[in-house]
């Protein structure tokens, strides 16, 4: 995918929002990825979700995982920008063969294994299902052992409760 293709499909999407009177905040950033298949996706950065998630999150809902390329645009000032670390670790953990995509910008092209790796790299490697068992059984128990040691407690706070409604009286008319 060229950076004029990414390019005119994130003004296409800023262009339809101003068409249907919702213009984009100038402060966020857009997203657009193309996937494996060619069909483009974008999302818009919020307080909450980055752009480059939110855009990868439109593809996981049409059921695509495989990214070719992505452009990182910043709306206000209207150019390409590198996106963060985070967020393509994030989408290379979610299929290997986004290890393969690549960030466009104007002058060149980076692969995502340049932000940190393969998707081996990074994803942390998995607990053995005996020792995912053990801490969850080890979690329960001590859970239930401290449900078991609460009762003399219990039995103290409540005649607290019952001596004290006895000595509360009441003035005025009620």
């Amino acid at each position: 995918m060229t950076f004029k293709e990414m390019n005119d499909h994130a003004v296409s999407v800023l262009n339809e929002l101003s068409k249907a009177k919702k213009p984009a905040d100038p402060n966020s950033m857009l997203c657009v990825i193309c996937s494996k298949s060619g069909k483009f996706f974008h999302g818009f950065s919020t307080e909450d979700v980055a752009a480059e998630k939110a855009a990868f999150g439109a593809m996981l809902a049409t059921g695509e995982t495989a990214v070719d390329s992505l452009m990182l645009y910043n709306v206000g000032s209207k150019s390409a920008e590198m996106p963060e670390k985070s967020s393509i670790v994030f989408i290379m953990t979610a299929d290997k063969k986004n290890s393969a995509a690549s960030v466009i910008m104007p002058d060149k092209s980076v692969p995502f294994t340049d932000f940190g790796g393969g998707a081996a790299a990074a994803a942390p490697a998995p607990a053995p299902a005996a020792e995912k068992k053990n801490l969850l059984l080890d979690r329960v128990n001590s859970l239930m052992d401290g449900i078991d040691e609460g009762d003399d407690d219990d039995e103290e706070f409540l005649e607290e409760l019952d001596t004290k409604k006895k000595k509360k009286k009441r003035f005025g008319f009620f």
